[in-house]
């Protein structure tokens, strides 16, 4: 990944995070952010490897929560594999478990954070608790934030591309050729 960045990327300044454990007890998603958290002392973009976004990303000038609309019931997605949104007016309210459901928006797995300090302090909170949780990811931590009071704005993207399971790859293997995409 490095190699690649770098030598793709030759006009971007990249910070690289050495994770001293990724896996086996005490390592999650969570534990991998936080030896990120010294580099990250200022509003950040949260995006994980599995999303690929079409549209421009905004900045954080304010806290959101990127997200697909969905008609639970008329959707042909495997659900079960997607924690969700629960959303009042473009603020999202609760965070649901995947398979839950109850919900009007996808977590397409990509965040941005203006409440930084909130979010790093949350994150350790969490990990504290249990440092053994191999589950911990964004998703406690913004639910916790939300449930403290603060606030979340809905980003939809009505282009998710998912690359997280077999059936969301192949989909946006399709995509990517309909649309050109691959190879730009």
């Amino acid at each position: 990944m490095k190699n690649f960045l770098q030598r793709n990327y030759p006009q971007i300044k990249f910070e690289f995070v050495t994770v001293d454990k990724y896996e086996g007890p005490g390592t999650s998603l969570g534990y991998s952010m936080l030896q990120a958290k010294s580099n990250l002392k200022c509003p950040f973009i949260f995006h994980p490897c599995d999303t690929i976004p079409v549209q421009k990303i905004p900045e954080p000038s304010q806290n959101w929560i990127g997200g697909m609309w969905v008609n639970e019931k008329k959707s042909d997605l495997p659900l079960a594999h997607y924690r969700t949104h629960k959303v009042v007016n473009n603020k999202i309210i609760e965070l649901k478990d995947k398979g839950v459901s109850g919900f009007e928006s996808i977590h397409i797995g990509l965040d941005g954070i203006k409440d930084y300090q909130d979010y790093w302090a949350t994150l350790e909170e969490i990990y504290n608790e249990d440092p053994n949780f191999e589950e911990l990811c964004d998703v406690q931590v913004l639910d916790r934030m939300i449930k403290n009071g603060s606030d979340f704005a809905l980003l939809p993207f009505p282009v998710w591309l998912d690359t997280g399971n077999l059936t969301a790859l192949k989909n946006t293997e399709q995509y990517l050729k309909e649309h050109a995409y691959a190879g730009k």
